[in-house]
């Protein structure tokens, strides 16, 4: 197609099938050109917009994805892609800055693709190279894109689970216990049950110092009290100090020890980079601090942590958290001013709200009653205990 022309009243019902030897070649400018190509099955039309040196570009799909982009195996990932794979070439190599929109329909789906969280891949260096996950776009047909394209081969869509994408946003699925509402199995929510849960995070005075403006309308189904996350990007635990520290946010922690977002059942996201490893540090008004003792590793984009499973899950090991029950380990409580020590000043405070009902800092057992039970059963036990948490 010569410069200046173009096709008209393209789609589902009219369109060029070049899944074979063929291309449609068109001449790309900085506006948008749509590729009306698709197989004998499926329309799957592309666009290009070139901010780069003008230039004729071809463009031809197959349905596949395949190891060597144009050549070799199916992919393993396939059914977290678009069954299809876009081959975009340019008539003079060099000067090109695409951006890339691929569209395609539900029923290219793999049967496990998200496509919340997909990406546009880009066979190049004998690898995919993936592109930062976003949600598509569009309704049916479903369109995203990638820009900053240099280079021309293959292009596929798949989600995080397959090579063409890669996340964003961090997502954390973590699971930790707070010793004082322990029953033995799971953790009691007297605290939410008598309503004295506040609405907004209890973390903005000393010693946490933390801005964030988290307000629910009510407490969720389920939610046993506030928590405070923090990640650390570091080489190794012992060098995830306080500096290390990118990003943080109050969430909820749940009778079985899921920690959610603020709508009671989402993981918390956050936003961030890691250049080195991942280290979840978990805070709670009047537990001591935790520290995950591995990096935190990520499958599908989302990072998963259970700090109750083992006593190595804690940075510290057992001078860290405390053996709650078989297989089962928690947070030490006792520490009410949050100091990351369990000592006088913590028996001082619970003094002062003893005999008090509400949300005290000395209710250790959270049972919205501070009395005896919380110094004897919680407190006196762990007198001397102290954070392991880098500080």
């Amino acid at each position: 197609m010569q410069p200046g022309t173009q096709i008209l009243g393209a789609g589902a019902s009219g369109y060029i099938i070049t899944n074979g030897a063929g291309f449609l070649r068109q001449w790309v400018t900085g506006s948008n050109k749509v590729f009306p190509v698709g197989t004998a099955s499926n329309f799957t039309p592309v666009t290009l917009n070139n901010s780069g040196t003008a230039d004729y570009y071809s463009a031809r799909v197959f349905p596949d994805v395949r190891v060597n982009g144009l050549t070799g195996a199916t992919i393993p990932q396939i059914n977290d892609c678009v069954d299809m794979t876009w081959d975009i070439s340019e008539f003079t190599a060099g000067g090109s800055n695409l951006s890339v929109t691929t569209f395609w329909s539900a029923a290219l789906e793999g049967i496990n693709f998200d496509r919340t969280h997909c990406a546009v891949g880009h066979y190049t260096g004998g690898a995919w190279d993936p592109n930062s996950e976003g949600p598509a776009a569009g309704g049916g047909p479903y369109s995203i894109t990638r820009s900053g394209i240099t280079s021309l081969s293959a292009f596929a869509v798949g989600d995080l689970e397959s090579p063409m994408a890669i996340p964003v946003d961090i997502r954390l699925d973590s699971y930790a216990f707070l010793e004082g509402p322990f029953n033995g199995t799971t953790m009691n929510s007297d605290l939410a049950t008598d309503g004295v849960v506040p609405l907004s995070q209890p973390y903005s005075g000393s010693p946490w110092f933390y801005g964030g403006a988290e307000t629910v309308p009510s407490i969720p189904v389920g939610v046993v009290d506030w928590v405070l996350l923090e990640l650390r990007d570091a080489i190794n635990a012992a060098s995830a100090t306080p500096a290390t520290s990118f990003a943080r946010k109050a969430a909820f922690v749940l009778e079985d020890g899921t920690i959610v977002d603020l709508d009671g059942s989402s993981i918390p996201t956050f936003s961030g980079t890691l250049t080195n490893n991942l280290f979840v540090v978990v805070y709670h008004r009047n537990h001591l601090p935790i520290m995950s003792a591995n990096a935190v590793t990520q499958i599908g984009g989302i990072y998963t942590y259970d700090f109750t499973s083992a006593v190595g899950q804690v940075y510290g090991g057992a001078a860290a958290h405390k053996f709650l029950a078989a297989g089962t380990w928690g947070m030490f409580g006792g520490n009410s001013n949050g100091d990351h020590t369990v000592d006088a000043i913590d028996y001082a405070i619970w003094r002062n709200n003893a005999g008090l009902p509400g949300y005290k800092a000395g209710n250790f057992d959270m049972d919205s009653q501070t009395n005896n039970q919380d110094k004897n059963d919680v407190m006196v036990e762990n007198f001397g205990e102290m954070s392991q948490v880098p500080n």
